[in-house]
């Protein structure tokens, strides 16, 4: 859209046999393009199963990225689609994979409702929304300076039709914010680095080439200094990226050897992906992960695996089957509102790992119950080390626990108090952390652990430290 004016002023200035040539090839990559992408729509329409993900992946997107209608405008027509504020804030995060409730029928209801908002304020929206967020951007310095580049060097008929290819960068932002899609890098990047390209290409005249005007040197002295600021910018975010791939790299390999436990994931957990928007689906890849949102919900390959594990619903097999855990970085929150609201009002949320800011939930409905009974002494098995700090109204222990060359991520850490009086045992779930210091999971790296018991304590009560891990159950009596 951005290149149409540059292609009409290329397309008049060529000669007859260049315009056949543009006619003739121009069409026929549209043929093509149109022919391949028509071909692979049939190709999936022929199984009822992907036509039926055609339709629903279609109009999620619609909502997903294109903006949901506004709950507090639509109270009313929302709550005859049974969808409560809670429901309506859970699904921002994109966790919209609870198939009970949001339906391919409840989709076109919300989006009925969305086409019929109104669209006054557009033009506010773009001026006070669109254009201070867009001049926080690093490169938009380059875009300003391409432009002036383009006013100083062009000729009177390339100024003119670089000031018609800034209306339409404008027309394609203005339309992004209808559409809801505005301030989104990876959009604003690859628009604004059109503009500029055309700008400089129409600035490239002979004398734009010999640097002898201070003007010239001015704008290269321009030019290096953002390169520099942006450089800065991209250096910092590839370090911070190259840093959570690692981590994400670890968290993965983790859940998918942890294959004895599914894990549903928060969309809001970043690069802990079931497979990458960009590759097919690999064998095994929905083996154990479940996304709670995204891309794949609704296909044959998330449906087939869900049966497969005998599981209707990704939110309620959280509370009901005991091997079923929630990933979720930031919006564990919603997730507890969520379940509370539309499966069980008991329900809380423990975290029971925290693997690089990874958090790892168990869905909770009753008080943990355990029989030291059950436990074998592990004094002798286990390499350990607790520090206990007793108050008057908590208890805090952390420590070190596991068992050497066993995969200390897929054991399980509860600690038992004791009543010193009654001998009324009480257990609650610890949390596993990473130990920096060791780097083999089968020598303890996740067997670093912490919990905060809150009550009234006297300082007479047993401490035990409870393992579960592959081999079996062990204890540990702290001191």
């Amino acid at each position: 859209f951005i290149f149409i004016p540059i292609l009409i002023y290329v397309f008049f200035k060529a000669n007859k046999k260049q315009k056949s040539f543009f006619f003739v090839y121009g069409a026929l990559i549209l043929v093509l393009a149109f022919g391949f992408k028509l071909g692979d729509l049939a190709v999936y329409r022929m199984d009822e199963g992907w036509a039926h993900y055609l339709d629903y992946n279609e109009k999620r997107a619609f909502l997903t990225d294109y903006g949901w209608p506004d709950y507090y405008n639509n109270t009313q027509k929302f709550e005859e689609l049974g969808i409560s504020i809670v429901d309506y804030e859970n699904f921002l995060t994109w966790d919209f994979g609870d198939r009970d409730l949001f339906d391919l029928e409840t989709l076109e209801a919300l989006i009925e409702i969305k086409s019929g908002e109104e669209t006054s304020g557009l033009l506010s929206r773009f001026f006070m929304a669109f254009i201070p967020g867009f001049l926080k951007y690093t490169f938009a310095g380059f875009l300003f300076l391409a432009i002036a580049y383009l006013m100083v060097h062009g000729d009177g008929k390339r100024k003119y039709i670089g000031i018609c290819t800034i209306i339409m960068f404008l027309m394609v932002e203005l339309i992004l914010v209808y559409r809801g899609r505005y301030l989104l890098y990876r959009m604003d990047i690859s628009a604004t680095l059109a503009l500029v390209v055309i700008c400089f290409y129409l600035a490239a005249t002979e004398k734009a080439y010999i640097y002898t005007k201070r003007s010239d040197w001015l704008f290269l002295a321009a030019t290096c200094i953002m390169a520099l600021v942006v450089s800065k910018d991209v250096v910092s975010d590839i370090m911070e990226n190259r840093q959570m791939v690692e981590n994400n790299s670890e968290i993965n390999q983790l859940l998918r050897a942890d294959d004895s436990n599914l894990y549903m994931v928060s969309t809001s957990s970043g690069g802990v992906c079931v497979t990458n928007i960009w590759e097919a689906v690999a064998e095994g890849d929905y083996a154990n992960i479940f996304r709670l949102g995204g891309w794949l919900t609704e296909s044959p390959i998330f449906h087939e695996q869900m049966e497969k594990e005998g599981i209707e619903n990704l939110y309620s097999a959280m509370i009901r089957e005991e091997n079923v855990y929630c990933v979720d970085k930031t919006n564990y929150g919603y997730k507890l509102a969520y379940l509370r609201e539309n499966y069980d009002a008991n329900v809380d949320m423990i975290l029971v790992k925290n693997i690089h800011g990874t958090l790892i939930w168990k869905a909770v409905t009753e008080d943990l119950q355990v029989d030291l009974n059950n436990y074998a002494d592990g004094t002798q098995i286990l390499e350990y080390d607790t520090s206990i700090s007793i108050q008057e109204d908590e208890i805090q222990v952390e420590g070190t626990v596991y068992e050497p060359d066993t995969d200390s991520f897929k054991q399980k850490v509860y600690v038992v108090i004791c009543d010193g009086v009654t001998g009324e045992q009480k257990a609650y779930y610890a949390t596993q952390i990473v130990n920096e210091a060791i780097g083999d999971k089968t020598n303890g790296r996740y067997g670093a652990f912490y919990t905060q018991i809150d009550g009234g304590y006297t300082g007479e009560e047993q401490i035990y430290i409870l393992l579960e891990n592959e081999n079996g159950y062990y204890y540990i009596e702290c001191e």
